[in-house]
C-alpha cells in the first residue's frame, strides 16, 4: 500500500511539516483534509462522499489543544479542538476532540501507518460523518444515513440450550458523573508477619479503573472492502476508541483494551446468527483456534467482524450471558463506529437491552437495564442499545442511558421504579466485575505479597507472589499492540524470579524491595 502523498515532492511535504510547527506556535486553525480525486476504478457507492488527502503531516504534529478546520462536506466545514491524543507508536495513534461549537459532539481519528479512519458526531446539526481508506492515499468522507443500517439480531430471550443466567431483581447501582464511583467492598487487610498490614505499607496504591480486555477478529471480505490490512486495523481500533468514548460520555467508570485484532480465513454465510454461533462454538472444526488465542491474549470478549453480508443485521450478540463461554459477538464493519454497533454488542454481553418499547423481556440484567429514547430540548435521540421508531425520528447519540447524566438538556435515562427506569450505564458498572474476570489479564498484571485467595491478577484481586505474577503476563511470539505491564504493590518479596519475556514492571503505594 503506498504512503500518503505519494506524487508530493519532498519539498512540499518538508513545507506542511513546517507548516504544522508554525500553526501550533501560532495556535493557528489547522486544514485536516484537502481535495482528491477517487482512485481509478474506486469510485464508492455512496453518493455524497468526498474523495480527500489526509494531512498527514499536519496530523502527526497534533497535540492537544490545538485546533483544526474539518471541511467535512460542501456545507459542513467546523471548527475542532484536540482533546487528547493516545499513542500507540509513532504511526499508530487516536485523536480524540470536540467541535466549537457543538459541545455535545465528538470525533475520533485513528492512524494506522499509512491510512486513518474516523467518526465525526454533530448532534446539533442532525449530522454525523465517516473518514475511510480507498486506495492509493485517497480517503473518503460520507455522512452517515442512519436508514442505510439493519437491525441487531440478538434474541429477545437466551438462545436455545444457553443456560439463563441468574437477574437480580432491583436496579442497576446510579452513576453520578461528578461524585465518585459507588465503593466496592474492599479487599480484607492482610499481616506481613512484622504486626503490620500490608496496606497501611503501601501508603495508599490508587485503585486503576476497570477495564474489559477484548479480541477483535474480521474476514478477508472485510478487510477487502475496508480498504486493505492498515484500513481494517484501524477500523478495529476505532471501534474500541469509539466504546471508550461512549462509556465517558455516560459517566461509566471503565475502559476497553484492545488486545488483538487480526484476520481469520472464514468465509461469511449471509446470516449473523450462523456467523456468531461458529465462532463461538470450540469444537465444530470451524474458527476453533479463536479459543487457544483468546486464552492466550486474556480476551474477555471476543467479536468477529464481517462485510455486509447479512445486510438486514448490523449485529449479533447473546443474550444475558451466564458465562464466558458465551462472551461472543458479530458486527457488521461498516456498523461498528458509525452506527455504535460494537458498543451495542458487547452492551448485551454486559447485560444491557434494548429500549424498553422494543425490548421485550429476557434480556435486562438488572429491572431496568434499558436503553433510552427521548425528546430533548432542540431534538429526538436514542442512546446506544436503542432502536429507532418507524418513521426514523431519533438520532442515535454516543451515550448509554444514565438518568444522572444530561443530553440536550434532560436526562439521558429515565429515574423511578423498576417498571419505568432505565439505567445502561448503571448495568455496564454493575456486571463490570463479572466480565472483567472472564479472563484473567494478561497485558495489566497486579502483584500484592501475601494476598489471600481468590487471586486472578486483577487489581482487586492481585497474584499473591512474582512467579505468579510473571506467569500472567502476556508471553506469545508475536509483538503485542501494548506493552505488558506487571505491576507490585509496595511490599518484601525473597523471590528471586527469572524473567524471560519483555514486560515494564512498576511499583504501585511505595518501595518494593525483592530478593531480601
Amino acid at each position: 500500500m503506498n504512503r500518503l502523498l505519494p506524487s508530493f515532492p519532498v519539498a512540499l511535504v518538508s513545507a506542511a511539516l513546517l507548516a504544522a510547527a508554525s500553526a501550533q506556535q501560532t495556535n493557528e486553525t489547522i486544514e485536516l483534509f484537502r481535495p482528491a480525486a477517487w482512485p481509478a476504478g474506486r469510485v464508492p457507492a455512496e453518493a455524497a462522499a468526498l474523495p480527500v488527502v489526509v494531512n498527514r503531516a499536519l496530523l502527526d504534529q497534533l497535540a492537544a489543544a490545538d485546533p483544526i478546520r474539518l471541511a467535512l462536506s460542501a456545507d459542513t466545514i467546523v471548527e475542532g479542538v484536540v482533546s487528547r491524543i493516545e499513542k500507540r507508536s509513532a504511526a499508530r495513534y487516536s485523536v480524540f476532540g470536540r467541535f466549537e461549537d457543538d459541545p455535545e459532539g465528538f470525533f475520533i481519528i485513528v492512524v494506522e501507518e499509512d491510512v486513518a479512519v474516523g467518526m465525526f458526531q454533530l448532534p446539533s446539526r442532525l449530522e454525523a460523518f465517516r473518514l475511510g481508506y480507498v486506495a492509493d492515499g485517497v480517503h473518503s468522507i460520507a455522512p452517515i444515513d442512519p436508514t442505510s443500517f439493519g437491525e441487531c439480531a440478538t434474541e429477545e430471550v437466551p438462545a436455545p440450550g444457553q443456560p439463563a443466567a441468574v437477574v437480580p431483581g432491583g436496579p442497576a447501582p446510579l452513576l453520578d458523573p461528578h461524585a465518585p464511583p459507588p465503593d466496592e467492598e474492599p479487599a480484607p487487610p492482610t499481616d506481613n508477619g512484622a504486626g503490620e498490614r500490608d496496606d497501611d505499607l503501601r501508603g495508599g496504591c490508587p485503585a486503576p479503573p476497570r477495564h474489559f480486555d477484548a479480541m477483535i477478529y474480521y474476514t478477508p471480505a472485510a478487510r477487502v472492502e475496508a480498504g486493505g490490512t492498515s484500513a481494517i486495523l484501524a477500523e478495529c481500533q476505532l471501534a474500541v476508541d469509539t466504546t471508550n468514548q461512549t462509556y465517558m460520555n455516560s459517566g461509566i467508570p471503565g475502559r476497553m483494551a484492545l488486545v488483538f485484532r487480526g484476520e481469520i480465513s472464514y468465509s461469511e454465510t449471509n446470516d449473523v446468527g450462523t456467523d456468531r454461533d461458529r465462532l463461538r462454538d470450540p469444537g465444530d472444526g470451524i474458527m476453533d483456534n479463536v479459543h487457544g488465542e483468546r486464552n492466550t491474549y486474556g480476551a474477555d470478549f471476543v467479536c468477529l467482524f464481517v462485510d455486509g453480508s447479512d445486510p438486514d443485521n448490523c449485529g449479533i450478540a447473546y443474550c444475558l450471558p451466564p458465562d464466558s463461554s458465551w462472551g461472543f459477538c458479530v458486527v457488521q464493519r461498516g456498523c461498528a463506529s458509525s452506527n455504535f454497533s460494537f458498543p451495542h454488542e458487547i452492551g448485551h454481553l454486559q447485560g444491557c437491552a434494548h429500549n424498553r418499547e422494543d425490548a421485550g423481556t429476557g434480556c435486562n440484567y438488572y429491572c431496568d437495564s434499558y436503553g433510552h429514547r427521548f425528546t430533548g430540548n432542540t431534538g429526538f435521540w436514542r442512546t446506544v442499545m436503542s432502536y429507532n421508531d418507524d418513521a426514523g425520528t431519533f438520532m442515535r447519540i454516543g451515550w448509554f442511558s444514565n438518568p444522572l447524566v444530561n443530553f440536550d438538556g434532560v436526562p439521558t435515562g429515565a429515574s423511578g421504579d423498576c417498571d419505568t427506569s432505565t439505567n445502561n450505564a448503571g448495568t455496564i458498572f454493575g456486571t463490570t466485575p463479572g466480565r472483567e474476570d472472564w479472563r484473567n489479564p494478561r497485558f495489566e498484571v497486579w502483584v500484592d505479597f501475601g494476598q489471600p485467595f481468590p487471586w486472578d491478577g486483577t487489581y482487586q484481586n492481585p497474584w499473591p507472589t512474582l512467579a505468579l505474577g510473571i506467569s500472567g503476563v502476556y508471553g506469545g511470539a508475536d509483538t503485542p499492540l501494548t506493552q505488558p505491564r506487571l505491576i507490585i504493590k509496595a511490599g518484601t518479596s525473597l523471590e528471586t524470579p527469572t524473567i524471560s519475556k519483555p514486560m515494564r514492571i512498576e511499583a504501585c503505594g511505595g518501595t518494593v524491595r525483592i530478593g531480601g
